[in-house]
């Protein structure tokens, strides 16, 4: 038997997990519904809401050996309490700095970026 399956902090996770997707999976079928509350089939809604929720589970239970340790999930996490390189990362890079972006000095005209000659000064 594996380790995570041993922690109890996978578990917590995985049973929030499991309950946001039962929440999830409930609210989309009663608004698929347009909220007929009159004519709504509760115990559908709770067998499909359910049936998610123990895939949910099963989904968890096999990411546990690929994912971070002791972790439900497949996502590393990349920045820790304290850690402001790991927090920076998080932090989106400005447009001006991105590929294909305009240029300092650069005049767009339509879809074709004209920049203008050093030192003319525009």
């Amino acid at each position: 038997m594996s380790t995570y399956l041993l922690s109890g902090s996978f578990w917590i996770q995985t049973v929030e997990r499991s309950v946001k997707t039962f929440a999830q999976a409930a609210i989309a079928l009663l608004t698929g519904e347009g909220l007929g509350l009159l004519t709504l089939d509760v115990v559908n809604v709770a067998s499909v809401a359910g049936l998610a929720a123990v895939i949910s589970v099963l989904t968890s239970v096999a990411s546990g050996p690929v994912g971070p340790t002791g972790s439900p999930s497949l996502v590393q996490e990349r920045a820790q309490a304290g850690d402001p390189q790991a927090a920076a990362a998080l932090i989106p890079t400005p447009v001006a700095t991105m590929p294909g972006a305009a240029r300092p000095g650069a005049a767009k005209t339509g879809s074709v970026e004209h920049a203008e000659p050093a030192g003319t000064g525009a």
